[in-house]
């Protein structure tokens, strides 16, 4: 957490316990007729405050994205972020299989699993274009009338 949301953290909490502690001297030291009208008052002035921040954090600009993006920007382009298992195909008319499927890769023994590191970004900018993040463990065509060989 950086500094200045530390700083508003903070001072919501410090004023949050200040008016809480306010409304109780209120009540006890005044009348509770009195208690009543300005705990309306500050409950009102609380939802409206609520109410506001909700909305500018609605309107504001999203953060920007903190991991590589996938683009895949042609007509029928394909992007992936991570690995593949299987057939990828933008042509017409493929007739592809997938190669047979073996045993998946055992988890690492002992220890904390091996960190996996973080890709690139993927872009896939052209009309059947294919871009992959990770490993191909299978097919990726873009020919018309591709088909696995016998």
């Amino acid at each position: 957490m950086n500094g200045s949301r530390r700083v508003w953290m903070w001072a919501g909490a410090v004023l949050g316990i200040s008016v809480a502690v306010a409304l109780v001297l209120v009540a006890v030291l005044v009348d509770l007729d009195t208690g009543d009208r300005v705990a309306s008052v500050a409950g009102s002035v609380t939802g409206l405050a609520g109410f506001t921040v909700a909305l500018v954090a609605l309107l504001r600009e999203p953060a920007a994205a903190v991991g590589p993006g996938v683009v895949a920007s042609g007509e029928r382009a394909i992007g992936i972020g991570g690995g593949v298992r299987g057939v990828l195909s933008t042509g017409d008319g493929a007739a592809l299989s997938a190669p047979a499927v073996g045993p998946a890769t055992p988890a690492p023994s002992g220890g904390s699993p091996t960190p996996t590191p973080t890709p690139d970004p993927v872009s896939a900018a052209g009309d059947r274009a294919i871009g992959i993040g990770g490993a191909l463990d299978g097919i990726a065509s873009t020919g018309d009338d591709a088909s696995t060989p016998s």
